[in-house]
């Protein structure tokens, strides 16, 4: 199974350990191979390798655990992008988790960090194991070109709006297709300003269409064809806001 990161995890660096103000390195060492061996060892003569010493003494998720604390946090996602692209099909989900909410500085840490790791290239492996529009969002997303500015440029995100609803499926096309450019170059925060305008332009054309058609409102014929938590929640949608939702037992 590909290993699925959790994306809070993936989008920063959380830590909620902080250094131990008496660290002794050489001390830490004689516990952990005395707890893995049941020896003692002496850190001046036996220069071993630690990660060597995990897998000789653990086994299954509790290695991949104590192991992973062993590697910085790009080589981690550096593994678990060749772990989603190993063996027969490619998990991409994992590689939207990581490289989807990742920043330009990330993204560059991460492909050098394949690189080191695996000797060979993180755009080439992704490109020999995906295909069309998938591939090219991905390897759009590995250029790292994102605008990482966070002021929102409200007019801009207006106009991009307007684009998506103008060129329809077209802006699927190719990867200068207009989704795949402002998916893959605006900032997040954009994004997340996009979303939530074009949700209200969506949703209004839905209501607008749905009533010419069958005359009479789609939030009514959801009542009648739809009941309990379902229901409240497509109601909802419809009216654009959470503040009027309503428990219904049927």
């Amino acid at each position: 199974m590909a290993l699925q990161l959790p994306t809070d995890f993936l989008r920063s660096d959380r830590s909620t350990i902080s250094p131990w103000p008496s660290f002794n390195p050489e001390q830490d060492a004689n516990d952990l191979h005395e707890a893995i061996t049941g020896l003692g060892y002496n850190f001046d003569t036996c220069k071993q390798n630690l990660e060597e010493d995990l897998e000789q003494g653990l086994s299954g998720d509790f290695e991949n655990v104590v192991q992973s604390t062993l590697k910085d946090v790009p080589e981690m996602k550096a593994i678990a992008l060749r772990k989603a692209m190993e063996g027969l099909g490619t998990s991409e989900q994992v590689l939207i988790q990581i490289l989807s909410v990742a920043s330009n500085n990330e993204i560059q840490q991460i492909k050098e960090a394949y690189t080191r790791v695996f000797e060979c290239d993180l755009e080439i492996d992704i490109t020999n194991e995906t295909s069309e529009d998938f591939q090219s969002i991905m390897l759009l997303l590995l250029k790292a070109e994102r605008n990482e500015d966070p002021i929102v440029d409200q007019a801009r995100v207006a106009n991009d709006a307007f684009m998506i609803c103008k060129y329809g499926k077209r802006i699927y096309a190719t990867e200068e297709g207009v989704l795949t450019k402002i998916l893959t170059t605006r900032s997040f925060a954009h994004i997340k300003s996009l979303a939530n305008y074009y949700k209200q332009i969506d949703l209004q054309n839905i209501k607008e269409a749905y009533h010419k058609m069958a005359e009479k409102p789609l939030i009514e014929d959801i009542a009648v064809e739809t009941s309990g938590d379902y229901k409240n929640m497509l109601i909802a949608l419809v009216k654009g806001n959470f503040e009027e939702i309503l428990v219904d037992e049927n």
